[in-house]
């Protein structure tokens, strides 16, 4: 092998050297300063925030990607709305009863069309719920069960008279 082949394929190692350590540290900074914040099921990235009263808004690389409302003035969100590409509106989330979680849901399509709603109700909400459920389960199981006896109580009493009359 020649100086000068011998020469290019230093420089060719070298230049595969700094360009790794370019892409490295390119990558490296696209990753250092980004935040996240999971918001009903879903992981939020952002490098900027910014609060105006009670509205927060949070940037990723200048594109508005959440922004939230503290409707009660408890210090803590109330409503989410997370956008696709800095405008188009993705998803909605509320907390009506101010506990904390979100319990109402709306997803959109990229026309602003609601594609699937959905309520979450508290462990207390479904329990009531459910005892209205079974309590309506057995009056109607009543309701059925006086039935039965009436119409048995019909026939019995038929028979009865049909024997007189004979």
């Amino acid at each position: 092998m020649s100086q000068n082949a011998r020469r290019i394929r230093k420089m060719d190692k070298r230049l595969i050297f700094i360009i790794v350590v370019l892409i490295s540290a390119v990558s490296i900074s696209s990753v250092i300063g980004v935040d996240k914040i999971k918001i009903g099921g879903q992981t939020i990235r952002y490098d900027n925030v910014s609060t105006y009263g009670n509205m927060t808004s949070y940037y990723l690389n200048d594109s508005l990607v959440l922004s939230t409302f503290d409707n009660n003035g408890d210090g803590k969100a109330d409503q989410w709305f997370i956008y696709g590409d800095g405008f188009t509106l993705q998803s909605a989330m509320q907390d009506s009863d101010y506990n904390g979680g979100a319990d109402y849901f709306v997803a959109y399509n990229p026309t602003g069309d609601v594609i699937s709603e959905r309520v979450s109700k508290s462990f207390f909400e479904n329990l009531w719920d459910a005892k209205f459920y079974i309590a309506g389960v057995i009056v109607l199981a009543l309701i059925v069960f006086l039935l039965f006896k009436l119409s048995k109580r019909h026939k019995h009493h038929k028979k009865k008279q049909e024997k007189k009359e004979k």
